[in-house]
């Protein structure tokens, strides 16, 4: 099932923890049709398996990126390891982002909700 559906930019810094993109994941399920309790459970139960599922691969990252431990602008390996993920998830990736080469703008589906993180 096709759950992410923005078009606009998900904006994340090279050296952010994997442990956002958990909240990427859970929160782009989240919009309740017609403000239906059973159907807001259904999507929580949905988000929290996305989760489940994906707990391994995020905790393997998050890793990656502890170990890597680059100081701010030079962290050329982390934004490799983050865009990589993404970019196999589906995500279009545009790296480079504002004269920065380590930043990226990371696009996926059409439509909203509209998720951006930038730590």
């Amino acid at each position: 099932m096709n759950r992410r559906t923005s078009s606009r930019p998900v904006i994340f810094p090279a050296a952010a923890p994997a442990l956002l993109l958990f909240f990427v994941f859970a929160a782009a399920p989240l919009t309740p049709t017609a403000g239906a309790a059973q159907d807001v459970q259904h999507l929580r139960q949905s988000a929290w398996a996305e989760v489940d599922e994906r707990s391994g691969t995020l905790t393997a990252l998050s890793g990656q990126l502890w170990r890597l431990a680059e100081t701010a602008l030079r962290e050329h390996e982390s934004a490799d390891a983050l865009t990589g993920y993404l970019a196999q998830e589906g995500f279009a990736v545009e790296r480079g982002v504002a004269g920065m080469p380590t930043a990226f703008v990371a696009r996926w589906g059409s439509g909203g909700p509209v998720i951006g993180i930038l730590a």
